[in-house]
């Protein structure tokens, strides 16, 4: 199979590696003859590895793409070369000076001159590595070993790559949400007891969010957060009203929605109390 370079199993490929990095091993001709390029690392174990197959690499990007994935939610680009330089237009639809401008015209009239105010940002690629240590039972017994990599690595590089783009310092690895200078913090109310969530809050967010940021927009929050909204109520009502329910109610599914878009809980939001405990934006924006 030309996707499996001759591999029968993922497991197969693994113990191939396996015994190519050894001291004095032996090197498997299907590693070398796949290798995507003549470059070194990508064919000599102890220059950095060996390529994976595509058919068993799509199993475990698939799960890196699953549903508690943000990389899935992001505005992705794909690269053939180590780095990609593209024209980023930053003006916003409602400025009236600079960049793309539209204006109403008579039957005759002068059009009002306008033109793209670009600038280049250039993307270096970062490496994400994931090292699954292995027991000498694993080693020997293909199958084990490959169910335990598919399901381990994973769910590792998931909570890397969702911690990164929430907290990313930007140096070796993506620039997060909460490092980034668009991202606009709402203060807390005056005399909001700590480590509280209110309403007042939700909606000073919403408030805030831009309205062409609202149809895609998502609730990312630290899982504290989410048992202060199941016991949010809106203020002013004779009765307890709830402003936040599961769809359902409690006994369904933990992904509601919050003003109509999901609440979705992350264990990489900072703890309740602490800037960006509870997340609001459009991640279709995140590069």
């Amino acid at each position: 199979d030309r996707n499996k370079w001759g591999f029968r199993s993922p497991g197969e490929f693994f113990s191939a590696v396996v015994k190519a990095s050894r001291s004095g091993g032996t090197i498997d001709p299907r590693l070398i003859a796949n290798a995507p390029t003549t470059y070194g690392s990508e064919g000599v174990g102890v220059d950095g590895g060996f390529a994976v197959p595509p058919d068993f690499r799509s199993t475990i990007v698939e799960k890196v793409m699953g549903i508690d994935s943000l990389l899935a939610r992001t505005d992705q680009q794909t690269s053939a070369s180590n780095s990609i330089t593209f024209p980023a237009d930053e003006t916003t639809p409602w400025q009236s000076s600079g960049g793309i401008l539209c204006s109403w015209e008579s039957e005759g009239g002068l059009k009002q001159q306008s033109k793209p105010s670009l600038t280049e940002k250039t993307v270096k690629l970062n490496k994400l590595v994931s090292l699954v240590p292995m027991t000498d039972e694993l080693l020997e017994d293909a199958g084990a070993m490959a169910n335990y990599v598919n399901r381990k690595a994973p769910s590792k590089m998931t909570y890397a790559i969702n911690n990164a783009i929430i907290n990313g310092t930007g140096v070796g690895q993506p620039k997060g949400i909460l490092n980034s200078a668009g991202t606009i913090t709402v203060a807390a109310e005056s005399g909001q007891a700590p480590d509280t969530v209110r309403f007042e809050n939700i909606v000073n967010m919403w408030g805030r969010l831009t309205p062409q940021a609202r149809s895609n927009a998502i609730w990312l929050l630290n899982p504290d957060v989410e048992t202060q909204l199941m016991q949010m109520q809106f203020p002013g009502t004779g009765t307890a009203v709830p402003a936040y329910l599961p769809p359902g109610g409690l006994s369904a599914s933990p992904y509601g929605t919050l003003l109509g878009r999901p609440v979705i809980p992350n264990e990489s939001n900072p703890a309740l109390g602490d800037v960006g405990d509870i997340i609001l934006g459009d991640l279709n924006s995140y590069l």
